[in-house]
């Protein structure tokens, strides 16, 4: 697991910039292999990307306001679809559920909807890269809401009924791997949000260059083949709900990326 962390593009940066800046992005491509488009990006200052997620996360709590991806705003949709699935979840167990938020940053999805999740959520645990795990447990950590640094960590601390990627697996390397190691903790459901997907069925790799009045960098992500996610959750988990999600669509060069949600449920064996 910890060598996906390091793998990651900070999931944080790419918010913050898609928040600021969310509609045609400048994305350079496609390239035919993910080192091809390494080669044709920069890098990031992780430090600096954790502080404006925590500086936005207090602002936000403080005022009562919406933090969403590192920045405060006013009019942040809801994540409705998503907090409609786990609650789906909820009721079809009968209990509430333990869930893990996989690159959930300081918690802002679970701070934006606890309102809403608490009597169906029994517990939601953010998997992070370690430094923000430690801002989390220092600030932000309460009963229902832990940091932990890998999903097996996670897992041996609450078993998850459910296990979200929240704008978090463009930016991984590997993210079929990823995703292979969260069915293997066999939760009852697996949510993808805000996730862009092509027209095609062959996934393309780009570069996306990050305004300098934003943040000075460049980072690969993949726009995911139509079914390619699908392909590689079954036999074990099918899927019963897709939906829009709020990043809309981006043009880039030979296409047009839509972004989408899925809800997956385990298999009946």
């Amino acid at each position: 697991m910890r060598e996906f962390l390091r793998d990651w593009v900070p999931p944080g940066l790419v918010k913050i910039v898609r928040s600021v800046w969310p509609h045609n992005a400048p994305l350079k491509g496609p390239y035919a292999t993910w080192a091809e488009a390494c080669r044709h990006s920069d890098g990031y200052d992780s430090a600096v990307i954790l502080e404006a997620i925590d500086r936005a996360t207090e602002r936000a709590l403080t005022g009562n306001q919406v933090s969403q991806d590192g920045v405060v705003l006013s009019d942040a949709p809801f994540p409705f679809p998503l907090a409609a699935c786990l609650l789906h979840l909820a009721v079809t167990k009968r209990r509430s559920i333990h869930v893990i938020d996989f690159g959930g940053g300081l918690g802002s999805v679970w701070h934006r909807s606890h309102d809403v999740l608490h009597a169906g959520v029994a517990s939601w645990s953010v998997v992070e890269q370690p430094h923000f795990v430690a801002r989390g447990r220092e600030k932000y950590q309460k009963a229902q809401l832990g940091f932990f640094e890998s999903m097996a960590e996670a897992a041996a601390t609450h078993p998850p009924d459910a296990i979200i990627f929240s704008s978090v697996l463009q930016y991984i390397e590997r993210p079929f791997e990823l995703l292979a190691e969260a069915a293997a903790l066999q939760p009852a459901a697996i949510l993808i949000d805000r996730t862009p997907y092509a027209h095609s069925h062959k996934d393309v790799i780009l570069v996306q260059e990050v305004p300098a009045s934003v943040y000075a960098a460049s980072y690969p992500l993949y726009i995911f083949g139509a079914g390619s996610i699908e392909g590689s959750l079954q036999p074990d988990y099918r899927l019963i709900l897709s939906f829009d999600a709020s990043d809309g669509a981006w043009p880039y060069r030979g296409g047009t990326a839509h972004f989408r949600g899925e809800y997956y449920v385990r298999s009946e064996k």
